[in-house]
Order: C-alpha cells, then structure tokens, then sequence
C-alpha cells in the first residue's frame, strides 16, 4: 500500500498475518475507514514468514490470525518469546473463546479481538492502546536502565535492584487495574441512555401514552432497570479498582522515600494493623490469581496494632507474596493455593509470626542454604529475598525459608517484634 507522508497524519506500519487472503483483504478495508490515521500494510500469509518478520521489528502492530495452517497464533507467539519480540501483537479469531483469549494473553499478546465482533473504531481503539501501552513499557525501561546505572557508579547496586523489584510487582497490578477501568468506562451503556432521552424528546407532547401504547415505549421501564443494574455493577468494579490504584501509588512514593533516604535514615515507627498490611499485600499481587486458578487461603489471629516500620514490612510481604505467585504459575497445573497465616510466635513471648505457604516449585535442598544470599538469583525462588532478610532483621525480626523439594511447594516465614504502644511508651 503507498501513502503518502502528512505531519497531521499517524502513519502505523501493520503487520497482518493470516494464512486467508480474504481475511487480510477484509483487515485493510476495515483499517482503511479509520480516520486520522494511515496504515501502511504488509500481508504475510505463514507460520515462518510471520516470525521472520517480526524478527526485523520493523513495524508498529502486529494482527496475528489464530489459524496458520497446522500451526496457531498460540505457537507463534510461544517462538516471539524465544527471541524478546517488541511489536505489540493483538491476536485475531473467528469465534469468541476465553480460553484462548487468556492462553494470549499469557503469553504476551497486547488484546484479543474477535473478527465478526469488531469494527473500523474499536480495532483502532485496540491498536492504539496496544502502542500506547508499547510506549509506556519503553520508557519505563529506560528509566529502569537509568537507575540501574546511576545505582552502580554510586556503589548502591542492590538497593537499585530492590527498589526496581518492589515497584515493578506495584506497577504490574496498576498496568491491569487501568486496563480494567477502561474497559469498565467502554462497556458502559451510555449509547443506550442517549437513545432512550431521543425517544422521549420525540414523544415529549405525548410522553404518558408513548409509554402505556407504543410497543417501544412499554419497553422503556424494564430496559432502563437493566441499564441502571449495568452501570451500578460497572460503577462498583471501577470504584474498588480506583481504591486499589490509590493504595498501590502511595506504597510506590512511600518505597522511593523510604530507599531515598536509607543510607542514613532511622527506623520509622508507627501503629500498624499487620492483618490490613497482608490484605495490601494480596491487593498488589492480584492480577494472575484468578486466571491461573490460584485459590487463597487466610488464616490471620487478630492481634492488636504494633509498634512497626509499616512500608517495610509491606515490601517484605509484596516480595513473599510475589515470589509465591511466580512459583506456583512456573509449576503449571489446574489448580494452586496461597495460604498467608498470622499467629503468635509458638515458643517465643513477644513476636507474631507470619508464614507465607504455596504449592509451587518448591526449592531444592542446596537452594535452602543460600537462598539469602545477595547473590542468589534463582527465578521465582529469591526475588528480593537479601533486601527482605536484612530489613526483617534490622526490625528486629527473621525471616526463614522451608521447603520439601523440587515440586513440593515452599513456605516463607517471617517473625517480627510485637510491641505495642503501652510495651514503648516512656515512663
């Protein structure tokens, strides 16, 4: 397809694969009708010729067909991760399957669209938050890089490690919380609502028997219950999303104060509620357990609140959590449980005890004795784990790691000081 070049025009270079001609025929005619933006198209209809080219990443989106012959978009987007794909890729297919659509999505695709469910505006709406979403990554791995970098020419390294592996388990649940919230506010009727006020504009001389007489009238009532039931059920998901978005920014300003200002800072203390801090923990680290069939258990023993530094217990929870949740998906299976129990300390007076249990990889023997260890690496084993020891001792706490073996599960346990305020509280 030639364009020509327009400064007031996006040009996106699209890469359509799909093993129909009549397919991809029908994608350019439906790109076409996009206004403002010019799509320049390139059609490939193989497995091979699909992964070859988006090896070159020489284009913006990708339109990948879930059927390529006796391969499927799935095994193509499997082989993208072999060799780090950076296009953005939205899967197509004809039929409106779940589990496809979260197999894809899984597996790095940026949005799934059904074919016969779609039109010029909403596959337009897909590819430009696909991009959008593509821009965002980028950059917030430059600024990765950055601190990473800045980090090591001061000699603080690991505290660049840790402060980037707690804000990214934080950034991860706000990318799918506002993901979320705009498909709440796209879902939302208000079309319906605009019809319904241009039927009552029409009939406004006449709006008593428009209602009692006319067949579309005597419908209105019962579709404007539905319509409000829609918009309070959307309104309610949006709200709790938002009350988690709010948490989650305020434990990422609170992590860069707090490591801003470790190198010479003194413990902060204040009155904590330990079982609220592992419901924040849980909140962070939400996205993944429904669509990996991860069912959580709590058995939380209501204490009193404690005298404790607040944002480092909670990134010691977020890191325990986290690593229990990548465990268990790198296991694979049906069926997972997270257990998070809260008790007081069973042989010593004045400590709780908080154990964070999953059935996941489970950690091998030779593993145990170092997976502390600020050299440890071990994915889905010690994200964060140094960082984590050291904060729990510094509290004045432990932190300790059991596990049966490979395949068995792990369970992390983390015992904190219980003081309270009448235990500090000067004479």
């Amino acid at each position: 397809m030639t364009v020509g070049i327009n400064a007031d025009v996006d040009n996106v270079r699209v890469l359509l694969i799909d093993d129909s001609e009549d397919d991809a025929i029908i994608a350019r005619a439906m790109l076409s009708r996009v206004r403002g933006v010019i799509f320049e198209e390139e059609w490939v209809p193989t497995f091979d010729e699909g992964v070859r080219k988006l090896k070159e990443n020489t284009h913006d989106i990708c339109l990948l067909d879930y059927c390529l012959g006796k391969e499927t978009g799935l095994d193509l987007l499997r082989e993208t991760i072999k060799f780090g794909c950076r296009v953005p890729i939205i899967m197509l297919t004809g039929t409106n399957n779940q589990e496809i659509d979260v197999q894809a999505i899984k597996l790095g695709a940026a949005d799934y669209v059904v074919k016969g469910e779609t039109n010029p505006a909403l596959l337009e709406r897909a590819i430009r938050h696909a991009r959008e979403r593509k821009k965002a990554r980028t950059e917030r791995e430059l600024l990765n890089q950055q601190l990473v970098e800045s980090s090591r020419l001061a000699g603080m390294g690991e505290v660049a490690s840790h402060i980037l592996h707690n804000v990214g388990n934080v950034l991860n649940s706000i990318n799918v919380s506002v993901g979320l919230l705009s498909q709440y506010l796209h879902e939302m009727p208000i079309d319906d609502v605009s019809r319904v006020a241009h039927l009552f504009e029409e009939h406004k001389e006449d709006v008593g028997e428009f209602l009692t007489s006319h067949p579309k009238g005597k419908r209105i009532p019962l579709f404007l219950t539905q319509i409000g039931t829609h918009l309070g059920q959307h309104f309610t998901a949006a709200n709790k999303e938002l009350e988690g978005l709010v948490s989650q920014l305020d434990h990422v300003n609170q992590i860069m104060a707090t490591q801003k200002t470790l190198a010479n800072a003194a413990e902060v203390v204040e009155p904590v509620i330990l079982g609220e801090l592992i419901e924040q923990a849980l909140l962070m680290n939400q996205p993944g357990f429904e669509t990996d069939h991860i069912a959580i258990k709590r058995e939380i023993f209501n204490i009193p609140q404690v005298m404790i530094d607040r944002h480092q217990v909670l990134q010691i929870l977020t890191n325990l959590i986290g690593n229990a949740k990548d465990a268990m998906q790198a296991q694979g299976g049906d069926s997972h449980r997270l257990t998070v129990q809260m008790v007081k300390h069973p042989d010593r007076e004045g400590l709780v005890r908080i154990q964070v249990s999953n059935t996941g990889i489970g950690i091998c023997p030779e593993h145990l004795t170092r997976i502390f260890a600020q050299e440890f690496g071990v994915k889905n084993q010690g994200l964060g784990l140094h960082a984590s020891a050291l904060a729990a001792k510094k509290m004045g706490g432990s932190l300790t790691a059991w596990s049966a073996g490979e395949g068995r599960g792990a369970t992390f346990t983390l015992d904190l000081p219980m003081k309270t305020l009448e235990v500090i509280a000067p004479n």
